[in-house]
């Protein structure tokens, strides 16, 4: 369910996000830190088989499950903690790199943040695990069309009409 709340609450970002190009991208990859701002080990990640209201905390930083960091990484999102939900969906691809899950709601947090060039990274990755991925598909073509990079765009956009017709 973590997933799918995820997806559907990220769904609203592409369609508020202005379509024209944005400023120049900074140089190189951003590296992947530990957020300093909130504890990891909160009372508020629990772990995906803990049913009971008093299950022990988990600390994402010795879990060693891919699927397990993206329950996280959904819950923390629910939460409101973007940069924490950022953190485990790229930690839950250190383990797990063809994780597709893990690496489309990074892509789009990477997008809600305004991170565009990174997202485009996540969804281009994605695509090469899983060419048949609408959803990766449009949101790529949003961002090279956001990027002023037409010809790629009207590309995805065929593509995601052959995938996902209406």
């Amino acid at each position: 369910m973590g997933t799918w709340f995820l997806f559907l609450a990220l769904s609203g970002f592409a369609a508020e996000a202005p379509l024209v190009p944005s400023a120049a991208p900074a140089a190189g990859p951003p590296a992947i830190a530990r957020p300093t701002s909130v504890p990891l080990a909160q009372p508020a990640l629990r772990s995906p088989s803990a049913r009971g209201s008093n299950a022990a905390p988990v600390d994402p930083l010795t879990v060693s499950n891919g699927l397990q960091l993206v329950f996280l990484g959904n819950q923390a999102y629910r939460d409101g903690n973007r940069s924490n939900a950022l953190f485990l969906f790229s930690r839950a691809l250190l383990f797990s790199p063809t994780n597709s899950t893990a690496l489309y709601n990074r892509a789009r947090l990477n997008d809600a943040e305004g991170h565009t060039r990174e997202a485009l990274a996540d969804f281009t990755r994605l695509l090469e695990i899983n060419p048949r991925h609408p959803g990766a598909r449009q949101m790529r073509g949003a961002l090279h069309l956001r990027l002023g990079e037409l010809t790629n765009a009207i590309a995805d956009f065929d593509r995601y009409l052959e995938l996902a017709p209406r």
